[in-house]
């Protein structure tokens, strides 16, 4: 938002120190729509002119999508660099599965698909019940843990109350929402999934961020079902660690529920797969990569090859 912050880096600017910048969400006519037309405009001006000015010594997004748009507005290629939100599994607790679910007072034989947090499009959202509908018409043994409190976003609580109320049936039934839950007890529900799922809708605030969770998800070495939109997307295809499917085909998204049910079971080498796979994404790694560009802009001599093996 617009406030003291930026009339502080101005003044910094003046005086001639460097500034670096980062730019991870979209919030002129992306989150900014939601907070009104004068906002919006606010907040579209911001993002746009307020790198003009100050000329960055490097700017990092969160994105291709937030890349591409940095170029647009002036910003040099070799200034922009792309950093995504990392993971931490050292932070994820380890409980076995068998474990975790005698905790929770789950039973052994289901399938229990996870997903944490409430910044889904109400769009997204249904999609993913209708596609966990679609899934559990097949098998009824799938479970949907939602984690979050959906009361303060949107009709996201209403759509979890009205199912809750109005069906007695398997459906309901198999939709857990704990609440809001603290850091330790949402690590053991993540140890006692068999994999996640993040929805994402084909707009430009999807195609532009890089959920958080998607860290914690990794972290704790699922594999993740999502949708054919922008980083996690790529992420997922590039690395052959999740499914995507089209963001307006729900048939498509149950089969790839149905599908990662059968994999998870089957799939000896993915644990091993996923440990390699955190060591390149986690934020040591991503420190590493931000530590160079600070170096690189102060003019200091690094060698980021010795960094990189110590992170390893």
């Amino acid at each position: 938002p617009f406030n003291a912050a930026v009339s502080t880096i101005l003044w910094l600017t003046r005086r001639g120190k460097k500034i670096a910048m980062d730019w991870d969400d979209l919030w002129g006519d992306g989150y900014g729509l939601y907070l009104g037309s004068f906002i919006n405009k606010i907040l579209k001006a911001q993002e746009t002119w307020l790198p003009k000015i100050i000329h960055p010594e490097f700017m990092t997004t969160a994105s291709h999508e937030l890349y591409n748009r940095s170029l647009k507005i002036g910003l040099p290629m070799e200034r922009v660099h792309i950093l995504i939100n990392g993971c931490d599994p050292k932070k994820i607790s380890a409980h076995s599965r068998s474990d975790a679910r005698h905790n929770l007072s789950f039973d052994s034989e289901s399938t229990y698909v996870i997903s944490i947090g409430n910044t889904y499009s109400e769009k997204s959202f249904n999609q993913m019940l209708q596609a966990f509908r679609l899934a559990l018409s097949k098998n009824s043994k799938i479970k949907l843990l939602l984690l979050g409190d959906f009361s303060k976003f949107g009709t996201l609580g209403k759509i979890i109350e009205n199912i809750k109320t109005e069906n007695s049936d398997l459906f309901a039934k198999s939709i857990i929402t704990p609440g809001l839950v603290s850091l330790k007890t949402m690590n053991m529900y993540l140890d006692a999934s068999d994999f996640a799922i993040l929805p994402m809708e084909d707009t430009p605030i999807d195609h532009a961020r890089f959920p958080i969770r998607f860290g914690d998800y990794l972290s704790a070495s699922k594999l993740i079902i999502s949708n054919a939109v922008g980083e996690i997307a790529r992420i997922l295809n590039e690395e052959k660690i999740g499914l995507v499917s089209s963001p307006e085909d729900a048939q498509a998204f149950a089969q790839n529920i149905l599908k990662a049910a059968e994999h998870m079971k089957t799939d000896n080498n993915f644990l091993f797969k996923m440990q390699q796979i955190q060591t390149k994404y986690s934020w040591k790694t991503l420190s590493i990569k931000l530590d160079t560009l600070y170096n690189k802009s102060l003019g200091t001599q690094y060698d980021e090859t010795v960094e990189i093996k110590r992170a390893a």
